[in-house]
């Protein structure tokens, strides 16, 4: 051992005072880096809470506002609707006196006539001034929408006060502009809002235009303030500004309000809301400079303690190296436990080999199960009641302790009691630990590679083989891998002296030649590579590639390391390539069939066409689609022009997964190989749904009436042209029945045409319930009905009998109220019947009939039924 120099030794007393005055320094460097650490995250901690804040406050300002504006517009349909109703006559201050309009919330509600002249007010002795300059008049002329107008805040001319003006226009009833309707909502409504949310001095809330106009804020709006603008337009989000006009730094937080033109913005003072941050940082920087203060006292403490120590540390250093030096060299870590209070004492070893830094962690027995591994406990506590009971000398266990960073540390512990009470209970543990991780881990990985090898060797999806040839020529396998005993269902010791059972398997066409490859490898020792099919006891064919590499041993024999792989996908990829080019070239829905007509391949146009998925379809009859509705005779046509032309292509229906019977347009196309034999079938399937549907509504818009969906005049004098012939042939008499709805124009006109479709829709219903599935229900237009029926009889007198019978349940069915969506309406209806007794009679002739017999109806009180003769004509 080399002996340390003087200079050495005085070195290493002097070095503790270094130490402990330079870690007074560091520390005394880190609390001033901490507080200012702390200072900078509690003002970040006060933006962070103003942020919180200001979103929850412009939040509930946008909702205020979009609820403020709906309740307005709600006052603007309702004025405008008893204004339709009641005109000049409209009391709009008798409107606030019943509450009906909330002036709290409307400063301001008044009609503006066609000529822009404001008419009505709910303010007493309001003149009549010309208001067709106002913006919102001339767009409400201009468009004859239903749209609501917002307009910027104005000064009124008789209140004096800053409102906004909400605005709809008024329309007559056959839609002409008939005026606007105007609500004023007083602005310092949201200034009292606006007063009532916590913003503190500083703070300020606003209503914005899109421009960043002020249209309300906190404080009256007052002419400079209507027309400030925000340092920057207003956009959703957070944005700050040390511009204001009063000079005020602030944080904004502003949203939109869906559905109109507006921003709300919330802002706070900058210099409140830091300002509690910044009285605890001045506390947290005097706390700080205490703090140091007294570090570096303690540091002079420490130096003046040290050197009455050092002395003693001196005598002890050599003993505790020797101990030290003993520990180090057996990798042991000493503890001692209290068994009464529990706290485990130990050294820097027991903590190091969990993970923490000496001293760090107080160790004792809630801590030490927590740690321990929960398969070992069991066994603690089998192994310690003995010792403690002196049953046992001394503990010994192996056992698990979780690591701090998770993982597992192993240790065998050595312990015995020192000390005990007079009763003899044991009061002190100590022992020894070693920790045996790391041998552990050796074992585990041995075995994890006895484990890798042997799953390279069993699990493998190859079929490893090492296969013998004996000078004699006796071929046998000395050893096969699981997979490939597994896949021919045979043991190691079936095959180990005979390999006959395996070869087999292989197909007759191929036999020859992989015993010639067999051959040739061991006569020219060179590496084994062959493809050959095998034929399955179901009957299919299986193809396989192998490759092996033949080493000769000095008693002649050959022996093959190698492995077989199964190559059937492969094979069938490949003569898949051949037919994908021509079968999925496009997006349309696609199938390749076999020449056995089987699915082979079907494309993601045929999966979404017809609701079968691949492995639904694949392996099916191609024929899996027919719906039923062709005869033999069309299917031996098209297989007719395939075998001549290859070829095929027609409309036929076919039937989706779900049922749904579809129009398809499909064509065929025959596959052929080299030799000119069919080995696959390309459909392609193309559904024509939406061009029969077309086609459908195309005979609904000439033929049907768009609203009822009732035949239409020229699908109803078809359908008279019919009864004609009927008569002619049969002998039997048809009736037409000539319809008009009494007080059909009053509803439209005082509630509007969506209530008179409404009301057609039901009477066409109604009508449709009369008469049998043989009659006809028309629509001429307007209010006007046309009842066809048919065969009533051969006689006349009976054939008016059954038309006047329906005719009066018509009647009955029209008497019941009709209940619309904003009305419930009662009509009469005027019926005039006309009797289709001559066969040669014109449809044009018996509608004119039909129609003179129903004014005649109408003439002669309404609500009544009347048939034509010639007389009445006359």
């Amino acid at each position: 051992m080399t002996k340390e120099s003087p200079l050495s030794q005085r070195w290493k007393i002097h070095l503790p005072h270094l130490v402990a005055w330079t870690l007074a320094l560091v520390a005394v460097l880190a609390l001033l880096l901490l507080t200012r650490q702390v200072t900078q995250s509690n003002l970040e901690k006060d933006e962070r809470t103003a942020r919180r804040e200001l979103v929850n406050l412009s939040y509930l300002s946008q909702q205020h506002v979009r609820r403020t504006l709906h309740t307005v517009d709600q006052t603007l349909k309702i004025v405008r609707a008893l204004y339709l109703r009641d005109g000049m006559a409209l009391d709009l201050a008798d409107l606030v006196r019943r509450s009906t309009l909330d002036v709290a919330l409307v400063h301001h509600v008044g009609i503006i006539d066609a000529q822009g002249i404001f008419r009505l007010s709910n303010l007493p002795q309001t003149p009549t001034v010309n208001l067709d300059d106002r913006e919102y008049f001339k767009m409400h002329l201009a468009r004859a929408s239903d749209e609501l107008l917002v307009s910027p805040p104005m000064l009124e001319q008789f209140s004096k006060k800053w409102t906004i003006q909400l605005t709809r226009r008024i329309n007559q009833p056959d839609g002409s502009f008939a005026g606007v309707v105007v609500v004023s909502l007083d602005a310092d409504y949201f200034a009292r809002f606006y007063a009532s949310l916590d913003l503190g001095e500083q703070g300020n809330a606003m209503l914005l235009g899109r421009d960043g106009r002020v249209w309300a804020q906190r404080a009256k709006l007052s002419a400079g303030a209507a027309q400030e603008v925000l340092p920057q337009a207003p956009v959703e989000g957070f944005f700050d500004s040390d511009m204001a006009a009063d000079g005020v730094p602030r944080l904004y937080h502003a949203r939109p309000v869906p559905g109109f033109p507006l921003y709300v913005s919330v802002a706070l003072g900058k210099q409140e809301y830091q300002k509690e941050g910044l009285q605890t940082n001045r506390l947290d920087w005097l706390l700080a400079t205490l703090g140091g203060l007294l570090l570096l006292g303690c540091a002079a403490i420490f130096s003046w303690d040290r050197s009455l120590i050092q002395r003693q540390h001196r005598q002890l250093a050599q003993s505790h190296k020797q101990m030290k030096l003993a520990l180090d060299s057996g990798g042991l870590a000493l503890w001692s436990w209290d068994l009464v209070t529990g706290q485990i004492e130990v050294d820097e070893r027991s903590g190091v080999m969990l993970g923490f830094l000496p001293g760090a962690q107080q160790f004792d027995n809630k801590l030490f199960v927590e740690l321990l591994h929960p398969d070992d406990r069991r066994m603690l506590a089998e192994r310690l009641p003995p010792v403690l009971k002196s049953e046992v000398p001394r503990l010994l266990l192996e056992h698990r302790l979780r690591h701090k960073d998770g993982h597992w540390v192993h240790l065998m512990v050595r312990g015995q009691v020192v000390a005990r009470d007079a009763a003899g209970r044991a009061l002190r543990m100590t022992g020894t630990a070693v920790d045996r991780s790391e041998q552990k881990r050796l074992e585990l990985a041995v075995q994890q590679s006895q484990t890798l090898l042997q799953n390279l060797t069993d699990q493998v999806p190859a079929e490893l083989f090492q296969f013998n040839m004996d000078a004699d020529g006796r071929i046998h396998f000395s050893y096969l891998s699981k997979y490939f005993l597994d896949f021919y269902g045979l043991t190691l010791a079936q095959v180990q002296h005979d390999a006959s059972l395996l070869f087999a398997w292989q197909h007759p066409d191929d036999v020859a030649r992989v015993k010639l490859s067999i051959q040739q490898s061991v006569t020219h020792l060179t590496p084994w590579q062959t493809e050959y099919r095998l034929k399955l006891p179901d009957g299919s064919v299986s193809w396989r590639g192998g490759r092996g590499v033949p080493q000769k041993r000095d008693d002649g024999s050959v022996v093959f390391h190698g492995a077989i792989f199964d190559i059937t996908e492969r094979k069938q990829a490949e003569e898949a390539q051949r037919v994908a080019a021509v079968a999925f070239e496009s997006s349309a829905a696609m199938v390749v069939s076999s020449a056995d007509l089987r699915i082979l391949r079907v494309n993601h146009a045929f999966v979404d066409l017809t609701g079968y998925s691949f492995d639904e379809a694949v392996g099916q009859s191609s024929n899996m689609l027919r719906s039923g509705r062709h005869d033999p005779a069309f299917y031996q046509a098209m297989w007719h022009s395939l075998t001549q032309t290859g070829h095929w292509e027609g409309e036929l229906w076919n039937r989706r997964k779900n049922g749904d019977v579809y129009p398809d347009w499909l064509s065929i196309t025959v596959v052929k190989d080299m030799q000119g034999q069919v080995t696959h079938y390309v459909s392609v399937h193309t559904d024509i749904s939406l061009r029969k549907r077309f086609e459908e509504d195309i005979r609904k818009l000439a033929f049907f009436d768009p609203l009822t969906q009732l035949p239409n005049r020229r699908l109803l004098l078809d359908r008279l042209q019919q009864l004609s012939a009927v008569r002619a042939r049969n002998n039997q008499i048809a009736a037409v029945l000539f319809l008009d709805l009494d007080r059909f124009k009053l509803l439209n006109d005082n509630h509007g045409h969506d209530q008179g479709d409404e009301l057609l829709i039901q009477v066409a219903q109604r009508l449709q319930a009369c008469v049998r599935e043989v009659d006809t229900v028309a629509r001429l237009g307007g209010d006007e009905f046309v009842v066809a029926l048919a065969q009533l009889s051969e006689d006349e007198e009976l054939a008016q009998a059954g038309a006047q019978a329906v005719a009066n349940k018509i009647l009955q069915a029209m008497a019941r109220q009709f209940v619309l969506p904003e009305v419930t309406w009662s009509l009469s209806v005027s019926i005039g019947v006309a009797l289709l007794v001559n066969a040669r009679a014109l449809p044009e002739d018996l509608l004119k009939q039909a129609d003179m017999a129903m004014y005649q109806a109408k003439a002669a009180g309404r609500n009544g039924v009347h048939f034509f003769s010639h007389r009445s004509r006359a």
